[in-house]
């Protein structure tokens, strides 16, 4: 998971990017909500359906069915 306030995981995005474009789908941030979602058997969209995780998760199934 992402989190933009390490300086390795944004430059790691930053050379994903260099190297494929607009190909790099855009990251998950990591977020507790997220860990504990396998441990009660849930999605994030029962668990918490309005959180970023949530939002993030649904853009990135809407991108990858475009393609």
């Amino acid at each position: 998971m992402y989190r933009d306030q390490l300086k390795e995981h944004r430059a790691s995005i930053a050379d994903l990017r260099e190297g494929f474009g607009d190909k790099v789908l855009p990251p998950i941030h990591r977020a507790t909500t997220l860990s504990e979602c396998p441990g009660e058997a849930k999605t994030i969209f029962e668990k918490d359906p309005k959180s970023r995780s949530a939002a993030e998760y649904e853009t990135l199934t809407k991108i990858v069915l475009r393609y």
